[in-house]
């Protein structure tokens, strides 16, 4: 498993708008995960209610996503971003991951980067360093799945 250092972390919201009245605006969490070798992407993730979306990008998107519409361009913005979706829409698609492969590391570290607004202590540390804790969403989601058995 390729281990990353986590070198940069963000955190904003979305304004929201009107849906049949006032809507509130949704979480974004973005981190940049720097492997051994200098490459480095980074991952933004949209908590849209029970759907995950996680981006896998180049450069930081986190900004034009908190703009949401507010620009020319929007539409273009996000039909290219999601194009890089990494195709995780639940918990259950992150716990599919075998245990060694980095992106389930990736994702549940950006699950708790967004629980805790970006205040989670990780920045300048590397995956292989810290422990994920549990996030609250992860704690109901195992719950409800062993519950279940």
């Amino acid at each position: 498993m390729k281990d990353y250092m986590i070198s940069e972390i963000k955190y904003g919201e979305t304004d929201g708008g009107m849906a049949c009245g006032p809507v509130g605006g949704f979480p974004i969490a973005e981190a940049r995960f720097t492997a051994n070798e200098g490459e480095s992407f980074y991952v933004s993730f949209v908590d849209v209610g029970d759907v995950l979306q996680f981006f896998k990008t180049d450069a930081s998107t986190i900004n034009k996503q908190i703009e949401y519409q507010d620009y020319d361009g929007h539409e273009q913005f996000w039909e290219d971003l999601n194009a890089h979706t990494l195709g995780i829409t639940g918990l259950s698609d992150i716990y599919d991951f075998d245990e060694d492969d980095e992106m389930k590391s990736i994702c549940r570290c950006m699950l708790y980067i967004l629980e805790a607004e970006g205040k989670c202590g990780f920045e300048g540390k590397r995956l292989s360093e810290i422990e994920i804790p549990v996030s609250e969403r992860e704690k109901d989601w195992l719950e409800e799945e062993f519950d279940e058995e």
